[in-house]
């Protein structure tokens, strides 16, 4: 069952209209902003949205970006264990 959520999770990012959001926030926000400017958390949305829609190399770019920081969300959404991402 929990594989299954998983799944449903992942495959949700996968689809129109959070592809073109995606799409859009990495060609337009991330490639045209200055990393000063960018937010941990919209680093990390932006960095989950691409792994979840299995856009990898998009979204090593975003966590190499991210360095060392994480949001707990939205990673909690996807962990066994909301509390510990």
């Amino acid at each position: 069952e929990a594989q299954s959520a998983d799944r449903w999770l992942r495959q949700r990012w996968a689809h129109e209209p959070i592809i073109l959001d995606t799409r859009n926030a990495l060609h337009g926000w991330f490639a045209r902003t200055d990393p000063a400017q960018q937010s941990v958390m919209d680093l990390n949305y932006l960095a989950h949205a691409a792994w979840a829609a299995h856009w990898h190399r998009d979204a090593g770019r975003v966590f190499t970006a991210l360095g060392p920081y994480f949001t707990q969300q939205p990673w909690g959404y996807v962990s066994d264990d909301p509390d510990d991402p």
